[in-house]
């Protein structure tokens, strides 16, 4: 019927905590607007949906960082004209959600900073790097103590 999917595999069973991190991803997939093709904003011709969308979509890498390798799943989306994204990291067994902000794309550079609540503290973690096609190499810098470099992925949709 045309209806594009995405087909996720990955080494965790039917246990409560991947449906309910899965439920959330698949909700905000479902539940999201959709701008008719061809429906440009005015001004810039190069600006709006055409210059973002190399960016929109799902991203998934794993991090090997000093406290563990931490997997993490990227959602980057235009809301109302405004890129904005979540992510979800998987460390030890444990699942943490974040806010991504300050979300900028300018070419193929891309910075964003994600808001993370981990063990009692509040986090700014900072991301710069480049889209190129499928793959998005990038530079995580976790305060003043910790910088890891690392390819996120688009998740395959099928």
């Amino acid at each position: 019927n045309g209806i594009d999917h995405v087909w996720h595999v990955d080494g965790h069973g039917h246990d409560p905590e991947h449906w309910s991190s899965s439920l959330y991803w698949f909700a905000q997939s479902l539940f999201q607007d959709k701008q008719p093709e061809g429906n440009q904003p005015a001004g810039n011709p190069s600006a709006g949906k055409s210059s973002i969308a190399p960016i929109i979509g799902k991203w998934v890498g794993t991090i090997n960082t000093q406290i563990g390798d931490q997997a993490y799943e990227y959602t980057i989306e235009d809301r109302d004209g405004q890129l904005v994204g979540t992510a979800v990291m998987q460390l030890n067994g444990e699942t943490h959600r974040s806010e991504l902000v300050d979300v900028k794309l300018d070419g193929k550079s891309i910075s964003f900073t994600e808001k993370l609540s981990f063990q009692g503290s509040e986090l700014l973690i900072t991301y710069t790097g480049e889209v190129n096609g499928e793959e998005m190499p990038l530079t995580r810098k976790v305060g003043d103590f910790a910088t890891e470099n690392f390819v996120a992925k688009r998740e395959v949709k099928q």
